[in-house]
Formats: structure tokens, sequence, C-alpha cells
């Protein structure tokens, strides 16, 4: 049996974890760096290897890459049991009782900024990341991004339909940003695009959050925008798969992952170090989410400023 120890721990992976007990649950999907686990209460548990991003419902391990979890036998449908601080997962061992606990950085204090240069920052950490991309995902709308927050915008010439879907979603969601339609506006992304999380939930995740987390920095205190988070997550309810819903629920709360809210924190305060170190572990994250999430983060803290 291969033993290993939890480093870390979301706390809302904690909350999970001591309100089930015996069988806990079943494996949903496995891969080399992590795998999730459906509850029988219905709720997602992500288990990663060491390095990886800390998020609410996640549990970082020692475990390596090499072997990684699918070399394991970790596989869908595998049940998994929980003994006190003890997981068992087929031949694998994943001791809790170490575990540091993990806050999303809306519970605490967010960086304070009045805004002035924003659109600069968001203009220089745009053109950082397309110089730092491949071109995969949604790396494509970089420019335009960095384009909107400039005085030389440009008309937007696309030669992919998901980019120009996502983008024409973009504008019509700026458009209506604390209005009934804000919503609507968004729900053409809802499901969009290729990936475990689809590129549009991606995108909306690192919108909603950034969005949050920047009227925060502005205001001290995070403006509710229930009847527009409210119909969007009604829609994702059906719209897309259940770790989308997952990241999209925490997203409407101001919470990703600790890459991305420190990416967030760094562009609030303009330093351009961190920003660029940011970006660069954001962009490693997925095949395509870091980058896709990238997008929606820049985008989201431009509407936070907009207001």
């Amino acid at each position: 049996m291969k033993v290993v120890h939890a480093s870390s721990i979301g706390y809302a992976a904690q909350s999970i974890l001591h309100a089930n007990e015996d069988l806990l649950g079943e494996v949903h999907s496995s891969f080399r760096r992590a795998f999730n686990i459906h509850t029988y209460s219905g709720q997602i548990v992500s288990f990663s290897t060491a390095g990886t991003p800390n998020f609410p419902t996640n549990v970082v391990t020692n475990l390596t890459d090499q072997p990684g979890f699918v070399s394991l036998g970790i596989s869908r449908g595998l049940p998994v049991c929980q003994a006190g601080a003890t997981l068992l997962v087929g031949s694998l061992q994943i001791q809790l009782q170490l575990a540091t606990e993990y806050y999303s950085l809306i519970k605490g204090n967010v960086p304070r900024t009045e805004g002035d240069s924003i659109d600069q920052i968001i203009h220089h950490a745009a053109l950082a990341a397309v110089e730092l991309t491949d071109g995969s995902g949604l790396a494509p709308l970089l420019p335009h991004i960095a384009w909107l927050c400039s005085s030389c915008a440009k008309t937007p010439i696309f030669t992919d339909v998901l980019g120009k879907r996502v983008w024409d979603g973009l504008m019509n969601m700026r458009s209506s940003t604390f209005s009934d339609s804000f919503a609507a506006a968004a729900k053409p992304l809802i499901g969009l695009g290729p990936g475990l999380t689809p590129s549009g939930d991606d995108v909306l995740a690192g919108l909603i959050a950034a969005f949050l987390l920047g009227i925060k920095s502005r205001t001290g205190v995070t403006r509710k925008m229930d009847s527009a988070f409210g119909p969007l997550l009604e829609y994702a309810a059906t719209g897309t798969n259940r770790l989308s819903r997952e990241m999209l629920d925490f997203a409407a709360r101001g919470e990703l992952t600790d890459i991305a809210e420190g990416l967030i924190c760094s562009l609030l305060t303009a330093n351009a170090r961190d920003t660029t170190a940011q970006v660069r572990a954001l962009l490693s994250y997925g095949a395509t989410s870091g980058v896709d999430q990238l997008v929606g983060i820049l985008f989201g803290l431009r509407l936070a400023f907009d207001v």
C-alpha cells in the first residue's frame, strides 16, 4: 500500500471530510497530478500532487508527479473510504492529520487600490502573458484585452469560432454589469469549449472572482450581485459539468486558487515583478485552464473599475 500525507487542505474540503465517515464516495475522475471524488452527500473533493494550487475543496499531498495518481491505480468509480484522518482509495492511503488548513483571500484582507493606473497594469500583464504563452486556449484574446486598456483599441479580427464567441460574450457582459441582463449575457459562455472545466467556465470563474475582489479592493466590502450570480449559477446547474459548477459556485463568492488570487493581489498593488511570476504560475495550471482564467481575471478587474 502506498502512503502519502496531505500538506494542506482547503477549508471546504475539511468541512466535507469532517461531515462524512466510513464510505465517503467514489472517484469521479483521475489524472496524473490530481483526482476528484464525488461524495455520497453530493459534493466534490479534489486531491493533488505536491506543488499544485490550493483551492477551498482541494487537498494537496506530498505525492510527486511521478508516479502520479493514475499509475497508482486510481480510476473512475473506485470507492473511497474514510477512517478518522485516514482515507483509503484502492491501494492508496492518504493521511490528513498533518495538513494545514487553507482559506481563500476573500476571507481576509484584499489590497486597497485607487485604480488610477489599473488600465496600464492590465495592459502590461496581458502583453507579458502573450510572451509567456504558446498560443493555446484563449491566449489569442490577450492582445485584445491589452488594446482594450489602451488608447489604441483595435477592432478584433478572429480566426476561430471559440475566441469570437467568448469575446462577444465578454463585450455583452461589459455592457450589462450590475443589470438584470448580466447573467443572460454570461450564459453563452457556460459549458463552452473544450476541457474538463470548459474554456468558457474558466473565463467566467476568473472574471467573477476578480470582479468581486476588485470591488472589495476599492470599497473594503464585497458588493453583492445576487441578482446576477444567482441566475448565472442556475444556468450552470444544467449547462455544464459538476466540476465546473463547483468552480463557478466558489467564484461567485470571490474564491479561486491561491495562484489566481495571488495574481489578482499583484495586479491590485501594481507589483510588476510579482505579477510576471504569478502570470507564469497561472499559465502552467491545467491544459488551457490557466490562460483561460487569466483572460477572465484581467477582464473582470477592468469591469470592477468601470463601475
